[in-house]
């Protein structure tokens, strides 16, 4: 137990930990940030009392787990998910170019009843509700909580007007107290908000992009809306719908469809790498 402990604490361990996160960070790789942050989870609790008396080492471990946790949001279970959005939704601006809104997207699309979704998104939105973060230390209004509520009381309870959406975005730009950092965090967050009064039933609540191609263009129906793929997003379609022919061309199609299902499993539901073969499994299967 002491060698264990005495691994943990040892600042070249620290080094392969972080390095390993980095990786994961990089690669946006869900699986293996789930994995990380499970297992920085049992350490914590196996050494508890090592810890709690070395405040620094439990907030090395605890942050890497909260970023890790970050990454793997869609693989997260609810309850995690959850207290992501309530107590620690400011660390997602810790990780280089986070996309919060899409990994949530993914979660939600993992709930196949829309109605269990629906009442998800509940719970989403109440937890940050009930976030008591911090935004800004100098301004008037300063926890999350309440600049939702500030929020609120400016666009009402429900799906907010397009209008007034607009109008307090640009008195956002317009209020002394809080920075440009403060007000980007703001618009994501209250975004967010918004997104999820919509019941997933409905084009702007509906989680899942379906992908057509129109004249031989490569467009993505998202949110109501229909918009050209990312020449990024587009090229990592091209190498997946490039892997589902050779699987084709090399297999049956009892093999093909094991191999599909083995390969969709690798990317977070609602991923546009999951759409893609979840379509070939769709065609196959008709």
């Amino acid at each position: 137990m002491a060698e264990e402990i005495k691994k943990i604490f040892n600042s070249q361990f620290h080094q392969q930990v972080e390095g390993d996160l980095n990786n994961i960070i990089l690669r946006d790789d869900a699986k293996r940030a789930f994995e990380l942050a499970d297992l920085i989870e049992k350490i914590l609790s196996k050494h508890r009392v090592e810890f709690q008396e070395d405040e620094a080492e439990r907030e090395f471990y605890h942050r890497i787990m909260i970023k890790a946790k970050f990454i793997a949001l869609p693989l997260l279970d609810n309850a995690d998910a959850l207290d992501l959005l309530k107590n620690y939704f400011l660390w997602q601006f810790r990780i280089p170019d986070y996309d919060v809104i899409s990994k949530i997207n993914s979660k939600l699309a993992a709930i196949i009843i829309m109605e269990e979704r629906d009442l998800y998104k509940e719970e989403l939105r109440k937890a940050l509700m009930n976030n008591g973060e911090m935004i800004s230390n100098t301004a008037s209004i300063r926890k999350i909580r309440d600049w939702i509520k500030d929020y609120t009381a400016q666009v009402g309870p429900g799906p907010a007007d397009n209008v007034e959406r607009r109008q307090y975005f640009t008195d956002l730009t317009k209020n002394k107290e809080i920075d440009e950092t403060h007000r980007r965090q703001l618009e994501l967050l209250l975004t967010l908000y918004e997104l999820l009064k919509y019941p997933s039933s409905t084009p702007l609540g509906h989680e899942e992009a379906y992908i057509f191609d129109i004249g031989g263009q490569r467009q993505i129906f998202n949110r109501g809306q229909l918009v050209d793929l990312k020449i990024a997003d587009k090229e990592e379609y091209e190498r997946v719908a490039g892997i589902l022919n050779s699987m084709k061309e090399e297999t049956g199609m009892e093999d093909t469809l094991k191999e599909l299902k083995d390969l969709a499993g690798q990317y977070p539901a609602g991923s546009l790498e999951r759409r893609a073969v979840e379509e070939e499994i769709r065609k196959i299967k008709n």
